[in-house]
């Protein structure tokens, strides 16, 4: 199910709460001086894309990135990770 299309329960109380569209992946290993992945971001990942995306993130240092509906340029609501079977 799509993030936008979940019950509002499951989007409410998350980073970032009016952006719950999908718009990408930020790999903090490939750009060190980012920073890390954050817990708050950790916690939106599993409530809107699973558990899994959110261990996959936790593991490889990896955001996902959201934004709105009226900024929405592609949507893919259950996208995979780069190299999700070949992780680095």
């Amino acid at each position: 199910m799509p993030p936008n299309e979940l019950p509002k329960a499951a989007r409410t109380n998350i980073e970032e709460e009016d952006k719950i569209y999908f718009f990408g992946w930020y790999d903090h290993v490939a750009h060190p001086k980012t920073g890390n992945v954050t817990g708050d971001n950790l916690t939106k990942t599993r409530r809107l894309l699973g558990k899994d995306a959110a261990e996959y993130c936790a593991t490889h240092n990896i955001s996902t990135r959201w934004t709105t509906a009226d900024n929405a340029k592609h949507y893919d609501h259950r996208p995979l990770p780069p190299d999700w079977d070949n992780p680095h």
